[in-house]
């Protein structure tokens, strides 16, 4: 027998002076096909002896078939195809797979259906031959392309004021699928969250990315007091506050949270709190009634007044006194770093000078005021 397509050789023996096969050949060996049968040989031996053979049949085994499936076949990158030669035909039973070609990608290369599975796109060219138990074989080929996934990129972590909104874009051209099941190319969010969008291309290729949103609240001003004579004891209960600005109204002022301050007279005042966070300022007032004996070391009608408090980063400071000569404006980040230095001449009961720090961020900022005879030291508030 012999695989159908081929043919199988016959031998005679050896020791014969001549051969003569019913095919036409005149050799020990003849190859034959299933068109020479049957198949006789007659030989001669040194004596001039003859011997005819009796006749042979020979049979043409059919051949296995191999047929890919998938084909075509197309994965994304990253993603599993399951290939199988599909062996049919022959005799049925298959002794042999054997996978060659570009054969990196694959589970296994000796059995009937391995994987496929590679993150490179491109074109991989793949041949399965089975051979059955006669020896026959079959063959198929065909090739595998592996498309990119798409990518997309939602930013790094990021943050928001309460009342505003982001918006995620997912890039164009593509199906969308947002941890919420929306479909658009963009999500606006107000909440806190993670937040996850995947992307499919044209080829059924897909991309996912996600994002922690983080929404920062805004602050709300608030104080309680008691006071013993002329000393006030002041308590923050506000929320959300990063820092404090007090203006006692009486042109003294603090940035500490719970402050402690004493009036140099008796007097009804006005006391505002503001406070901020990185998402901007609120501010309360309350009007303070204080009595008590305290002697003023402070001269009568002088006073030093910054305004407008909070400010964009623009504003005066009035000065009021009897005191003339040089005074030296300094102004200090909360790093205490000097930011700012001015200096001036009063020559007059009253100075007022522009002050512009508004290429620094939103924060607060200690002011010191150097005269003659003392140091005065205030807090600004830059609130863009």
């Amino acid at each position: 027998t012999y695989c159908a397509g081929s043919s199988t050789t016959l031998d005679a023996g050896a020791g014969y002076s001549s051969y003569n096969w019913s095919s036409g050949g005149n050799t020990q060996t003849e190859v034959v096909t299933i068109a020479n049968n049957p198949i006789t040989v007659t030989v001669t031996d040194a004596n001039g002896c003859i011997g005819t053979s009796s006749a042979v049949t020979v049979t043409a085994n059919p051949l296995p078939t191999a047929n890919i499936i998938p084909d075509p076949a197309v994965v994304c990158a990253g993603n599993n195809l399951a290939l199988n030669g599909n062996p049919a035909g022959g005799s049925g039973i298959y002794i042999d797979h054997l996978w060659t070609g570009d054969v990196t990608p694959l589970s296994a290369t000796t059995i009937e259906d391995p994987i496929f599975n590679t993150i490179i796109a491109g074109a991989y060219n793949l041949t399965y031959t089975v051979t059955d138990d006669k020896g026959c074989s079959g063959t198929d080929n065909i090739t595998v392309t592996v498309n990119a996934n798409p990518t997309v990129n939602l930013g790094p972590d990021t943050s928001i004021c309460d009342g505003d909104i982001i918006i995620l874009d997912a890039g164009a051209g593509y199906t969308y699928e947002w941890q919420d099941a929306t479909t658009n190319q963009t999500l606006d969010v107000t909440v806190t969250g993670n937040y996850s969008v995947t992307i499919t291309d044209g080829n059924g290729c897909t991309g996912t990315d996600d994002v922690i949103v983080t929404v920062n609240p805004l602050p709300i001003a608030g104080f309680t007091y008691t006071t013993d004579t002329l000393t006030v004891y002041f308590t923050d209960i506000s929320t959300n506050a990063a820092g404090y600005y007090w203006d006692f109204g009486d042109s003294s002022t603090d940035i500490s949270a719970n402050p402690t301050h004493t009036y140099t007279t008796d007097g009804t005042y006005i006391v505002t709190q503001i406070v901020a966070n990185i998402c901007g300022s609120d501010s309360i007032t309350d009007t303070i009634t204080v009595t008590g004996s305290y002697i003023s070391d402070v001269e009568s009608g002088s006073y030093i007044n910054i305004y407008p408090n909070p400010n964009e980063g623009t504003f005066d400071i009035k000065i009021v006194s009897q005191e003339t000569g040089d005074i030296i404006i300094k102004i200090y980040n909360t790093g205490s770093q000097l930011v700012y230095l001015k200096k001036l001449s009063k020559v007059s009961n009253e100075l007022i000078t522009r002050i512009d720090i508004s290429n620094y961020a939103k924060a607060f900022y200690h002011v010191e005021i150097i005269t003659n005879s003392e140091v005065i030291n205030k807090i600004v508030l830059i609130n863009k």
